[in-house]
């Protein structure tokens, strides 16, 4: 076996950073946002994303100043892209805040269950926004994902609200197609500048805006007051939410780092790594599920997340071996996430679907 290129050890490293931080978050937050004994009971999940965008902010024009190499951010820049930066912020804010929201309501190990489908969703955004074409297998296996999930979750139990389910499956839906918006904004660039640093601080400058007004809405600025004024762990929470935050700024970073180092379809997919630290455990000792039909679910969704990552790294690796074999001048590329299987010319409904879903996205 060949020795990993310098690329491979960029994604492995990025995507190492990128699981330890997805899974740190989700306690983390779990642990702010639910009540005592559980956490501290911070009441303000909306404010408490605010706080994650502020440090975002401040954290990435840092780095654009001290680094200029990694990109710049410009007025016509902004003005040339307006529509789908807005429309990142503001999928960003839906699945973000949505998710915050829900886990006073849901079980962390249903909740991650459920964010796991994210690529039959991602899937489908990539059909239609990137172009892209997937095999049989892949979506027979994105399709027991998706089985599995709706298995294990104990619905009309308290680890499963209604409400909750609802607002995760909102997280989960706005963050696929934040994931192939995001995609398809970074894949010009070189020509555009934007790099994931820089769709890092427009994304969360735009979701300042929208988190501002959630925050009004749900009148959470009068739920904080009575909290700093009646809890006594004040002092923890400034400090729980000041390190979520900077947690926050990290992962975004690494998150649309990770993503342009591959694809949309692969960064939802690697995701599912994370499943035994943030599934099954919290279902042994958080949640305390002991439902039989809940574990073969377990068991199914588990199964097929692996098996989907192996396939992909089959795929990645005759592609790879196909490109240093074959001459130069007649080589194409091996069909992948990235390249689409069905070469062609567009179906008719599809390229009425993408005219219609165009102008909305920004796009050609």
């Amino acid at each position: 076996m060949s020795a990993w290129s310098a690329l491979d050890v960029q994604i492995a490293f990025f995507l190492t950073i990128y699981l330890l931080l997805n899974v740190g978050l989700n306690y983390y937050n779990n642990w702010v946002l639910s009540a005592p004994p559980v956490g501290i009971g911070f009441p303000a999940a909306l404010m408490y994303t605010t706080c994650h965008m502020v440090a975002s902010v401040v954290g990435s024009a840092a780095l654009l100043a001290l680094r200029p190499d990694v990109g710049q951010v410009s007025w016509p820049q902004f003005c040339a892209n307006k529509y789908k930066l807005l429309s990142l912020s503001f999928l960003f804010c839906v699945s973000i805040g949505a998710q915050n929201l829900s886990l006073s309501h849901i079980g962390l190990s249903v909740n991650q269950v459920l964010k796991a489908t994210s690529p039959l969703y991602v899937l489908l955004f990539a059909f239609f926004i990137e172009d892209q074409r997937y095999s049989k297998q892949k979506i027979a296996l994105i399709v027991l994902i998706v089985s599995g999930a709706g298995l294990s979750v104990p619905w009309g139990t308290p680890n499963a609200e209604w409400i909750g389910i609802l607002l995760t499956m909102c997280s989960v839906v706005a963050l696929a197609a934040k994931t192939s918006l995001g995609s398809v904004l970074m894949k010009d660039a070189k020509r555009e500048g934007l790099t994931p640093i820089v769709l890092v601080f427009y994304e969360s400058a735009g979701s300042i805006g929208y988190l501002l007004i959630g925050v009004l809405l749900r009148n959470e600025h009068e739920k904080l007051r009575d909290f700093v004024r009646n809890d006594s762990s004040v002092g923890l929470a400034v400090a729980a939410v000041m390190t979520g935050s900077m947690m926050a700024f990290t992962y975004n970073f690494i998150s649309f780092k990770f993503l342009a180092l591959t694809s949309s379809v692969t960064h939802a997919i690697c995701g599912n790594v994370k499943l035994i630290a943030v599934v099954v455990l919290p279902a042994i000792f958080i949640d305390h599920i002991s439902g039989a039909r809940s574990w073969l679910g377990f068991g199914v969704f588990l199964a097929a997340a692996g098996g989907y990552s192996y396939l992909g790294h089959v795929e990645a690796t005759k592609a790879r071996a196909a490109a240093g074999t074959a001459p130069a001048a007649e080589y194409k590329a091996a069909p992948s996430e990235a390249t689409p299987l069905n070469a062609g010319p567009e179906s008719p409904w599809l390229w009425r679907a993408r005219r219609r879903l165009g102008p909305w996205l920004g796009l050609s």
